[in-house]
């Protein structure tokens, strides 16, 4: 399956499959000042990721478990 965006702003687009045009995910991020929150839903509207900014400490919530970002989403060598 290959997906598209709606949008170039990834942090609020629609994905979609390329072959059928039907939805996939939603990623919607509000805009405000400080922390924000990034969360994707599927299809259906369910949440199934949560992505919030800390300093030092991004986690992300991935289908109802939480995991800092260093860890969810590990660089590889010295120069990430």
């Amino acid at each position: 399956m290959k997906l598209r965006t709606l949008s170039k702003n990834i942090c609020d687009t629609v994905f979609i499959d390329d072959a059928t045009g039907a939805v996939m995910y939603r990623v919607t991020t509000p805009r405000k000042c400080g922390k924000r929150t990034t969360t994707m839903y599927d299809a259906q509207g369910h949440v199934i990721a949560v992505y919030q900014r800390r300093w030092g400490r991004d986690r992300v919530t991935f289908h109802g478990h939480m995991y800092l970002l260093r860890e969810w989403l590990p660089k590889k060598g010295w120069s990430g």
